[in-house]
């Protein structure tokens, strides 16, 4: 059995393992278009005496925690043909990509599951949910904004400051590139509409990705940069009334509808989307905004277990990091790319050292716990609560003063 990427002349035996998977077809002309679209490079295939068995996609995108971009491992398009099956290939592909996503610098990684129980036996657990929004024309909200709306060209640079704004108010928004938008957001079988809301200076603060059809609005993406957007985007969904009976969404988190209807008695559903990873946890936590200012002492420990990556296995020692404050006048390099934190490592030795009981200094936890403390999906004092979070009530305190409160979880993209 031999672990690559694909070559070239390749990417067929890729784009039939998807076909055949995920149950669809290309017709020809989509098949010339994937084939120039797909790298090589970014599929990972197991192979049998030669042949294709198992393949994953490794996309190389970047997602915003707390406001800063972190390179990000995304996982996607993992198949493997029926007749390899249970042969634990896969296990052998994810462990590759967390070997392959450290050695790029890819601190952390995101995928849509198709069974939250496997992915979490490799160290995935959950980004977030998301909620579908169906709500009737007569429930719409009586809003006015005080801008006006103006439909443009599917084109992300009239809309992609809006949306990186927005995006860095939330964490693990993807950071999208040209391509993204080009390829993703508007791939030509979405159809759909944009319309920008413009204030009353005329400055862009909010955008609506939309498609009317068999008396429907389906919103595709709902931007706002403050209240007075919120209002004008709402109003001008109102006055397709005539057209539509009802539209549908993805509420953003803190989405303030229910407040502003009359009849807030419209559907929702509530489900699990994305699952995340901490792929290098020292790299990560570098980076990580920790609020060390009025918390007790100069330094905290975590001890982290993760079978799949052995670098993360151990005990942390964190401690801020002066160097990384950048002085006033001080333009060597941007504060971004600066180490906010010290990290040292102490490697797991054998089981005997593996932290099992409340440890007396830090915290204790699996990869999974981590990663939805890290990006602020799950609170210490929650996970505490239903024992996935291990350590004495003034540990959970230090570390519920450490970490930033301020931004929840939203992903808008689908890979």
């Amino acid at each position: 059995m031999e672990i690559r990427q694909l070559t070239a002349s390749e990417v067929e035996l890729h784009i039939q393992l998807s076909e055949f998977a995920f149950q669809y077809e290309l017709s020809k002309e989509d098949r010339e278009v994937a084939i120039k679209r797909v790298r090589p490079d970014e599929i990972w295939g197991a192979f049998i005496d030669g042949k294709l068995a198992s393949k994953l996609a490794l996309l190389p995108l970047e997602t915003y925690i707390h406001g800063k971009a972190y390179a990000m491992g995304g996982i996607a398009a993992v198949a493997t043909w029926p007749e390899y099956r249970r042969q634990g290939l896969v296990a052998k592909l994810l462990t590759k990509a967390l070997e392959v996503m450290k050695d790029n610098g890819q601190t952390i990684s995101f995928l849509a599951p198709f069974s939250y129980p496997f992915y979490r036996r490799y160290g995935w657990e959950m980004h977030g949910e998301e909620t579908e929004v169906k709500i009737k024309t007569k429930q719409f909200p009586k809003l006015k904004g005080q801008g006006h709306m103006e439909r443009v060209g599917r084109d992300s640079t009239v809309i992609g400051e809006i949306y990186d704004t927005f995006a860095q108010k939330f964490n693990g928004a993807l950071k999208r590139s040209e391509l993204w938008w080009e390829t993703r957001v508007f791939n030509p079988s979405k159809k759909g509409l944009v319309a920008v809301y413009r204030n009353a200076e005329g400055e862009s603060k909010g955008y609506l990705y939309y498609q009317v059809k068999d008396r429907k609005l389906t919103i595709r993406e709902m931007v706002y940069l403050d209240q007075d957007s919120y209002k004008g985007l709402w109003e001008f969904i109102a006055q397709h009334d005539s057209m539509i009976e009802e539209a549908s969404f993805i509420a953003h988190p803190g989405d303030p509808l229910m407040q502003l209807v009359d009849d807030p008695n419209f559907e929702q559903k509530t489900s699990p989307y994305f699952m995340a990873r901490i792929v290098d946890v020292a790299a990560f936590l570098e980076e990580y905004p920790l609020q060390w200012k009025g918390v007790e002492g100069e330094q905290t420990f975590i001890h982290v277990r993760d079978q799949y990556a052995p670098w993360n296995d151990g005990t942390f020692l964190i401690q801020p990091n002066p160097e990384g404050a950048k002085s006033e006048g001080d333009k060597s390099e941007p504060e971004s790319d600066r180490a906010v934190n010290r990290v040292s490592f102490f490697p797991r030795k054998s089981e005997e050292v593996s932290c099992t009981t409340v440890p007396k200094k830090g915290l204790s936890c699996d990869i999974q716990t981590l990663s939805m403390l890290l990006i602020n999906y799950k609170r210490p004092t929650e996970l505490a609560k239903i024992e996935r979070l291990h350590g004495e009530q003034k540990e959970i305190k230090k570390w519920e003063d450490l970490l930033p409160k301020e931004r929840s979880t939203n992903l808008m993209d689908f890979f």
